[in-house]
């Protein structure tokens, strides 16, 4: 017998019972990340399922951002699929995550069923169109819609990864074509001619200081309107969760100070590129952001004996470039009618969007995997 109830926080957990139920790729749904986001952002709730006391399985939710195009309009998303896209979800995963796997045992798949309908049954009595998860990785996201008759698939993104080879970066580069080889050891040698030396360190709170200062100046480069402060307090909420302690950084300095950053986070086998910062103000770049997340950054997960470099879903054409592997993602989703949408117009969007896929990277023969592209996802009602 499943009990299945809400939770207000991912604080109701130990980390011990939720990071059980975490998959080995799914950092950004582990205990003390989802902690943070809650330190930061304030509590969302969660759907939880115990068997015996025990949890094996659970939903985070989060309300979504409906109205503003970005990465989470699902009008964007789906617009070739007749539906509800403009009326408001309930969501499910990490707030704004755009990587999310399944929190669940796997000796108890089927209580992912028993999570859905409960978050179906609150969207219905909150007055929702459904509920959505966005941004699972195929295969998690086809085992998640199984487990419930309602639920649909519908190809959205990608993530881009690397497997981590054994000699890091000379060990990649031997592995790409001649030409993208001879562009990436030509931006090493600029890098290193520019009196760049690169050092890693722990999230101390000098280093914490200089990652928020040259990571904002980095995200107001491309727009962002959050400042230093917010960067600053998404830290101490890192460091109040615990999860400051996974992260490392990567300084890179130039004439005795530090020119540019990557903050990266460990989890289990993996290596998680998550920020980049550049000190626009008083330097002149030398190619120190291909250099910190695609040379760098594979040397040190190869020094530390991780498997696999997730580097998340912008910039896919530059990551395919520089050898990066492009693993489908998926948005699970569940009208609260049946009404919508049609297994046909699922089957149309899915075929669409990997088509698309295939004429844009097609020519990168090496990160696609097209048996992840043109798997037969089972539909609602199919």
């Amino acid at each position: 017998m499943v009990d299945i109830r809400m939770a207000t926080s991912v604080a109701d957990f130990t980390q011990g019972e939720w990071d059980r139920v975490v998959d080995d790729q799914n950092f950004y749904q582990s205990h003390d990340w989802l902690r943070g986001l809650e330190y930061l952002g304030g509590s969302r709730g969660v759907i939880a399922g115990r068997v015996g006391g025990e949890l094996v399985g659970a939903l985070p939710i989060w309300a979504g951002e409906h109205y503003t195009p970005g990465l989470f309009h699902l009008p964007s998303m789906f617009g070739d699929v007749p539906g509800e896209w403009e009326a408001r979800f309930l969501w499910l995963g990490s707030h704004r995550g755009v990587s999310n796997g399944l929190v669940v045992s796997p000796d108890h798949l089927g209580v992912l069923g028993e999570l859905l309908d409960y978050a179906r049954s609150t969207a219905a009595r909150a007055g929702l169109a459904g509920v959505v998860m966005p941004y699972v990785p195929i295969g998690k996201a086809v085992v998640l819609a199984a487990q419930h008759p309602a639920a649909h698939v519908l190809l959205h993104s990608a993530e881009a990864e690397m497997v981590v080879p054994p000699g890091g970066v000379a060990g990649h580069l031997a592995a790409l074509c001649r030409r993208d080889c001879g562009k990436q050891r030509a931006e090493l040698r600029q890098f290193h001619s520019a009196g760049n030396s690169v050092t890693w360190s722990p999230m101390t709170g000098a280093v914490v200081a200089e990652a928020a200062d040259l990571i904002t100046q980095n995200r107001a480069r491309y727009g962002s309107g959050q400042g230093r402060e917010w960067m600053s307090r998404s830290f101490a909420a890192q460091e109040r969760s615990g999860v400051l302690g996974q992260a490392t950084a990567g300084l890179c300095r130039r004439e005795g100070r530090t020119v540019a950053i990557i903050v990266c986070y460990r989890f289990r086998s993996s290596l998680y590129a998550r920020y980049f910062g550049f000190d626009y103000v008083r330097a002149k770049p030398r190619h120190e952001y291909f250099v910190l997340v695609y040379s760098m950054a594979l040397d040190f997960a190869a020094r530390q004996g991780f498997h696999r470099y997730h580097l998340a879903t912008s910039a896919l054409d530059v990551k395919a470039r520089r050898g990066a592997d492009l693993i489908p993602q998926a948005a699970v989703v569940l009208p609260v009618t049946d009404r919508w949408p049609t297994p046909e117009a699922v089957r149309t969007h899915n075929h669409r969007f990997a088509v698309r896929f295939h004429l844009r990277f097609g020519h990168r023969l090496g990160c696609l995997d097209w048996r992840r592209w043109h798997i037969d996802i089972p539909d609602a009602g199919t």
